[in-house]
């Protein structure tokens, strides 16, 4: 278990279009109950953008595209050890309400 875990979101809208950024932040985790260094895991900062746009809001339902960056600078972390989390990936959605 780490010592700290942060998250958090931040997100904006005008009319729309809304936009989002999510941080999550975790210090230094052991692997093992001697906690050595050697099989500890780095800490992780990763961050994800994303952005979406209603095309269609009526009363009771609502339509909406987006796009979603992960991990947008690239970073290579662990949060098992020796399972590297993926690199830089996108994700589009279409999102229908009724």
């Amino acid at each position: 278990t780490p010592k700290h875990l942060f998250n958090y979101n931040l997100e904006y809208s005008y009319g729309k279009v809304s936009t989002y950024i999510q941080k999550l932040y975790q210090s230094k985790v052991f692997t093992n109950e001697i906690n050595i260094d050697f099989y500890s895991l780095e800490t992780v900062n990763v961050l994800n953008y994303g952005i979406s746009y209603d095309f269609l809001r009526k009363q009771n339902s609502s339509l909406s595209i987006g796009l979603k960056i992960n991990n947008l600078f690239n970073q290579l972390y662990y949060f098992s050890n020796l399972r590297p989390m993926p690199g830089r990936n996108f994700q589009i959605n279409m999102n229908y309400k009724f």
